[in-house]
């Protein structure tokens, strides 16, 4: 039986309709967060508010910064946020909206106590996962060389395996994502810098571990 649902973190970076849609089947939820925290690194938000694209609940807060932030930032950010007050915590990608009792049923899967980083059936991976303090004090924070985003889900997700750990699937709990929305809104040129920082995490990551993903030498990072 669920006494208290976890608190949510959403990242945004340019997608503000999609938090909007996000914010809403939320507030259709049966269950509902206690708190939203809302870290818009695109820089828009409160001008988003003004142009109607979502509600402020009084129940969210908002994080903005001018300057580019690492997604991996933005989540220890959450976490720290997040489990100040709770046993975990919920972090969601702008981009996705909740099924009618899809936080109620993550929030009741959540193996609290232990180690554990649980997410959504249909989609899984670090699109809407929770986190419970025990895993991020066996496992860490998030690796913020790893700028703006990519490898810094693969470099935790390998932290984990070594910890004796995995990412854990929450039966029945549903949501609707809209994939790789943030890429398609971007111009070329911005499309073509997300390349370029592709390339330089995977070189990153093959440094840090030894070999690409799944292909891993070392227990033990290298930087």
């Amino acid at each position: 039986m669920l006494t208290s649902a976890p608190p949510l973190a959403i990242t945004v970076l340019n997608r503000y309709d999609l938090l909007r849609l996000q914010l809403e089947s939320l507030a259709a939820s049966t269950v509902k967060p206690p708190r939203i925290l809302i870290l818009d690194n695109g820089g828009r938000f409160h001008e988003a508010i003004q142009e109607a694209l979502m509600p402020l609940w009084e129940r969210t807060a908002v994080m903005g910064t001018d300057e580019e932030r690492a997604l991996a930032r933005s989540w220890n950010h959450a976490v720290r946020w997040g489990l100040t007050n709770h046993d975990a915590v919920v972090i969601a990608n702008d981009d996705i909206t909740w099924e009618k009792t899809a936080y109620r049923q993550l929030a009741e899967g959540i193996r609290y106590g232990e180690p554990d980083m649980a997410s959504t059936e249909n989609v899984g991976g670090f699109v809407c996962f929770a986190l419970t303090k025990e895993i991020v004090s066996k496992v860490g924070y998030f690796d913020e060389r790893f700028f703006p985003a990519y490898f810094e889900d693969e470099d935790y997700k390998y932290r984990m395996k070594l910890a004796g750990l995995v990412p854990r699937i929450v039966p029945g709990c549903f949501i609707q994502h809209a994939e790789s929305a943030s890429l398609k809104a971007m111009s070329d040129d911005q499309k073509k810098l997300f390349g370029m920082h592709f390339q330089r995490n995977f070189a990153l990551y093959r440094q840090k571990w030894g070999g690409v993903v799944g292909k891993e030498a070392w227990t033990e990072p290298s930087l």
